[in-house]
């Protein structure tokens, strides 16, 4: 078999000329008759969602000048802090745990999302679990390759961002030249940085390359296929915000009726109202999950597809 990540293999892949919406479409094709693929959506979506939160306490007082008494807040937030210790171990444990879980579960998503829909274009046999359990054994290699590349792009934005807090503190005015400059660089590098990641994520699930060969693959990838790259991009971003849209508009539509089915409910009954209005709030969460589920399959499956174009 040829080696497709070499330079020669690559410009004989550049005369190749990739079937966007063909491909597009086989890819919708796949998730909208494999549903399953749309749960594997949701979990590959989970990274990097945060969790945290908020405490409130005294709003401390002020001094004879109307100006807030730093101190005072500070030791009335202290005494919060220790009066409550337990209470914030046992959350904070609980929302690390939590953090952990949906990191594992979303890298195996990712994974055996690719690896499901590489079977199914081959018309094999793929299921959630096989998908899973795939995505388990490269859990290590996914979460590695998204590790090192975000720490790449962490340290671009400080090096960007150190000459603006420089400047911003010597004069604010001449700190916007540079940061009108800073933007449409960070932007770049945050979308060339999630192409690689996209093509390094394929190499380890469908080439099993570990994850250093595979960040370097995926940026030789790039290079070789700009043109192809670009345009998957652009579709695969236009493909997301036409959905987006769509789904703005119809969860306002949704929402309105809802809305009004639970106000004359609560006319009627108010705990009919109430019972409707935890029901139709589950059911609206539910729905949110699984229409963004579709979304997160439907761009993996493009990436996938038109990846397996390129280096075959």
């Amino acid at each position: 078999m040829a080696d497709t990540s070499s330079p020669v293999a690559g410009g004989m892949d550049n005369k190749k000329s990739l079937d966007y919406v063909g491909i597009l479409k086989n890819a919708f094709n796949i998730v909208r008759h494999n549903r399953y693929l749309w749960y594997l959506g949701i979990l590959a979506g989970t990274a990097g969602s945060g969790y945290g939160g908020n405490f409130g306490g005294s709003s401390g007082r002020t001094n004879s000048s109307g100006d807030l008494d730093v101190n005072q807040v500070w030791t009335e937030a202290l005494k919060w802090i220790q009066a409550h210790i337990v209470l914030i171990i046992v959350v904070s444990s609980i929302l690390l745990i939590l953090c952990i879980v949906f990191t594992v579960l979303s890298n195996m998503a990712k994974a055996g999302l690719v690896h499901s829909v590489d079977s199914l274009s081959r018309n094999e046999e793929s299921s959630f679990g096989k998908a899973m359990k795939f995505g388990w054994h490269k859990f290590w290699r996914v979460f590695g390759s998204g590790f090192l590349i975000g720490l790449a792009v962490l340290g671009i934005i400080i090096l960007l961002m150190v000459p603006i807090v420089a400047v911003l503190f010597i004069n604010p005015l001449a700190s916007i030249p540079i940061v009108l400059i800073a933007l449409p660089v960070m932007f770049f590098v945050t979308v060339i940085s999630g192409i690689i990641y996209q093509y390094s994520l394929r190499y380890i699930s469908l080439k099993d390359e570990k994850v250093i060969v595979s960040i370097k693959s995926g940026y030789g990838l790039l290079k070789r296929k700009k043109k192809d790259t670009a345009l998957i991009w652009l579709i695969a971003a236009g493909v997301s915000m036409v959905f987006g849209i769509a789904l703005v508009f119809a969860i306002l539509l949704v929402a309105l009726i809802l809305f009004l089915l639970g106000l004359l409910l609560f006319i009627i009954s108010q705990f009919a109202g109430i019972i409707y209005v935890v029901v139709a709030a589950t059911a609206f969460i539910v729905f949110l999950f699984v229409a963004g589920g579709f979304i997160s399959s439907l761009v993996s499956a493009y990436w996938t597809l038109c990846f397996k174009e390129m280096i075959e």
